[in-house]
């Protein structure tokens, strides 16, 4: 730094009172520093305060100031800038197409946006706080994960992969504010494909005729509140003019005591549901309905 400079320089800090001073120095030392887990030594703080050309005499006492604002500063800058990262991570979060669609879903049916379950953010040594945590988290309703919401006139489907943590495959429709029907998947309990949109758990929920159907050009109508599938037939493949109506191919659930007092709950397949609520074995899969003989 040529003379002029470090003249310009010590002016302008001489300018400060010492109480600016110490602040200034002490800040620069805190931002300085690159990781969390490093600190600067007593010969870092002796340097930054002689650049700042102390009057004769007060060195050791500016060293000293800036050693203990140092140390009051650098744990409120740290967590500032951890409330930063934290901010930055939960917009990137909320920017997320799963978040939107998750949250969109909550709202639509009356549930809490999906968290799935978390780690201790502790230490393992803390065996009582972390029993604690892990009580909360068992007992905590995780929401449900979406993979996809459509909103077709007044209503509105949900493909849902799960329930509250438990994997349940199915369609969850609502008509504005009215009653929730859910509907499951037989990807619950047979070998099939896991449905990656809407429309693919629209055709699992038909069977076989739909995608045949489709694949045909034949026009296929799905009453999501109904619980039906509509096949249009207008003369393709020397077929009768005529709607062929699918009842959905789901899966149940049935629930019964099991070990200590718990309560089990399992999938069985092979059923067959209307719009009023009915269901009746599916004949083409009896095999499936074998939960040690559940009534």
């Amino acid at each position: 730094m040529a003379v002029r400079e470090h003249i310009l320089d010590g002016l302008a800090w001489a300018s400060l009172t010492e109480q600016a001073r110490v602040s200034r120095v002490s800040a620069e030392l805190v931002r300085s520093l690159p990781l969390y887990n490093t600190d600067h030594t007593k010969t870092d703080i002796k340097a930054a305060v002689k650049n700042t050309s102390p009057p004769y005499g007060r060195a050791k006492f500016i060293n000293a100031a800036v050693a203990e604002e140092y140390k009051r500063q650098l744990p409120i800058y740290r967590d500032r800038q951890e409330q930063q990262v934290d901010w930055k991570n939960y917009l990137e979060h909320m920017s997320k197409r799963a978040t939107r669609l998750n949250h969109a879903y909550a709202a639509a049916f009356d549930r809490v946006p999906y968290q799935p379950r978390g780690n201790f953010p502790g230490g393992w040594s803390n065996y009582d706080a972390r029993q604690k945590w892990e009580d909360a988290e068992n007992t905590r309703d995780k929401g449900d994960e979406c993979l996809g919401i459509s909103h077709q006139g007044g209503h509105v489907v949900a493909l849902v992969e799960s329930e509250n943590s438990a994997t349940r495959w199915h369609i969850a429709t609502r008509l504005k504010s009215g009653p929730i029907v859910r509907t499951y998947l037989r990807t619950n309990a047979v070998n099939t494909d896991q449905p990656k949109s809407i429309a693919e758990a629209a055709i699992s929920l038909g069977g076989p005729k739909v995608k045949a159907a489709i694949t045909k050009g034949k026009k296929v109508v799905t009453d999501w509140l109904g619980r039906k599938t509509y096949i249009h037939h207008e003369g393709q493949d020397y077929h009768e003019v005529m709607v062929e109506t699918l009842n959905w191919r789901i899966t149940s659930f049935v629930e019964r005591p099991g070990y200590g007092g718990r309560t089990e709950t399992r999938a069985v397949v092979a059923e067959l549901v209307d719009g009023a609520e009915v269901t009746v074995p599916d004949d083409r899969h009896p095999g499936y309905r074998n939960w040690n003989d559940i009534d």
